[in-house]
């Protein structure tokens, strides 16, 4: 290697560093788009069982749109995700015919958060 082409080099280096520099030492931190809360309701229990979910503003559950009523089996999740009140009620697995649903049981999320529940 030449001795000729050396400071040439290390000149480049110092341009670099002093280029850098600024940079050294901060914390950047990048802010990700916040996403609603998803609420995940998971059967534990029975081998299988229907369940009914409703998304919506009101805390009156009855009030809010229906997202369906599905069939989860045993260790199965159905998440939600919202920013609004999510409403759950799993069918009921008692004999009486009249009492076809459990009660409504809700939740509101925090953004971001992530909530488990048992049926």
């Amino acid at each position: 290697m030449s001795n000729r082409r050396l400071p040439l080099r290390v000149s480049f280096v110092v341009s670099l560093a002093l280029a850098v520099s600024p940079l050294v030492g901060r914390t950047v931190v990048a802010q990700l788009p916040s996403v609603p809360g998803t609420l995940e309701i998971r059967n534990n229990g029975p081998e299988s069982v229907r369940v009914e979910v409703r998304v919506g503003p009101s805390q009156n559950c009855e009030e809010n749109p229906s997202q369906g009523v599905r069939g989860l089996r045993r260790g199965a999740t159905w998440a939600v995700v919202s920013d609004e009140f999510v409403c759950w009620r799993r069918e009921q697995l008692s004999v009486d015919p009249a009492a076809l649903w459990t009660p409504w049981e809700q939740a509101q999320l925090a953004r971001d958060q992530v909530r488990e529940v048992s049926l």
